[in-house]
């Protein structure tokens, strides 16, 4: 899988976008990032198989590498490197064994398919655009938020007290149906996607954050 991975990074992209790539994790191709990450990642899966919270399907193996193989380029080589916790056959490698909220080093030990270990703390539920229409508090965060992060709302003329979320860096973080948003200079969120209201659910609406992008969310009284 990690072969796959970055062969497609060199596919993908041109040396200049690569370069602080390349001097942070000191390789210099697809061979010498394969060893560079599998030195990273095998401790991790190891000690996870051997604590019984994540079982390897080395039968899947082969589905996982055609997916990354066939995958569109990403705009971006961070969400590349996630392939193997984003893409569907990449996640079915791995059996993880922990539920929302329990201890983890590594996603692979994560039950749910789009699930991340948050600061190499804490599994996730799964994450994907109907995660992000929940409301919540600051006190239900940790069961009701699939992503455990609460986004506090303003007055809204929905009455919502907050809206579930995740925290993120980039639109890879967030799952299918979901962008990442700054939306202060301290906040980056993840929000779902709509066209329209009938996409949103948990008394959200449909509402306009740019002049290109609608998220479901709440309405400000004008004012």
């Amino acid at each position: 899988g990690l072969t796959a991975v970055c062969t497609r990074l060199y596919d993908c992209y041109w040396a200049a976008d690569l370069a602080d790539l390349e001097r942070v994790g000191e390789f210099t191709d697809a061979a010498s990032c394969a060893r560079v990450l599998g030195e990273m990642s095998c401790a991790d899966i190891g000690s996870a198989a051997a604590a019984g919270t994540t079982v390897v399907r080395p039968d899947r193996v082969a589905n996982c590498e055609s997916a990354v193989a066939t995958n569109a380029c990403p705009e971006a080589w961070p969400e590349l490197l996630n392939w193997l916790d984003l893409l569907p056959a990449c996640n079915q490698v791995f059996d993880g064994a922990q539920a929302q909220g329990e201890a983890c080093t590594s996603s692979v030990e994560c039950v749910a398919d789009s699930a991340r270990c948050l600061e190499e703390t804490a599994c996730t539920g799964a994450l994907e655009g109907d995660a992000y229409e929940v409301e919540c508090s600051e006190e239900t965060m940790g069961t009701a938020c699939a992503g455990l992060y609460c986004l506090t709302l303003r007055p809204n003329l929905q009455d919502m007290t907050g809206i579930c979320s995740a925290e993120c860096l980039g639109h890879w973080d967030c799952g299918e149906g979901a962008k990442c948003f700054g939306l202060t200079e301290e906040i980056q969120a993840c929000l779902s996607t709509c066209d329209s209201n009938a996409d949103c659910g948990g008394g959200s609406v449909c509402t306009a954050i740019s002049a290109q992008e609608k998220v479901c969310f709440v309405e400000v009284p004008p004012g």
